[in-house]
């Protein structure tokens, strides 16, 4: 392990930096507030930002409505994860599938997790320490979540990729 350290530390390859990052992490105030080291305020914003782009997914003509769903709720119906495990409105492939069911309820659970773990306790109870190696690790995985969506399946159309940038799934 310590030649792998030693060797990542001399090769560029290996060295991971902000600017890897999915263009909704690293935009907006995100990048400002990790830069000025209020590390947790930029995950909980980052965080944000994704579960704001679900809940414009749950209905696409209109984003940015109020009378949009909330919060986990969005996730639920979008992604089909409520208690009755429907059929997802948009899924992460074309959850044709065990195979892909399977995964497609993993990625949903990753982003669930996320809101729980970081969106919500952060809102009620903030608690900004947070190390900076933390929070590109939550930035990380947070990114990896927004390129999972941009090669996203809308199932209640013709199943065309939802996100811009459809090839860039995990």
């Amino acid at each position: 392990m310590d030649d792998l350290n030693a060797e990542s530390s001399r090769d560029e390859r290996f060295r991971f930096s902000f600017d890897d990052l999915h263009a909704e992490v690293r935009g907006g105030g995100i990048a400002n507030l990790f830069r000025d080291g209020y590390h947790a305020y930029a995950v909980w914003e980052a965080a944000g930002v994704l579960l704001e782009r679900v809940r414009d997914l749950t209905d696409p003509r209109h984003p940015g409505s109020m009378d949009r769903i909330r919060g986990l709720r969005a996730v639920d119906v979008l992604f089909g994860t409520g208690r009755d495990r429907e059929q997802p409105q948009v899924a992460f492939n074309r959850f044709r599938s065990e195979n892909e069911i399977n995964e497609h309820r993993g990625v949903t659970e990753v982003l669930t997790g996320v809101v729980r773990a970081l969106r919500h306790p952060f809102s009620h109870n903030f608690r900004p320490e947070m190390t900076r190696t933390a929070a590109l690790e939550w930035l990380a995985t947070i990114s990896a979540l927004h390129r999972r969506l941009d090669g996203a399946v809308d199932l209640r159309t013709d199943r065309r990729p939802v996100g811009e940038d459809a090839g860039t799934g995990i």
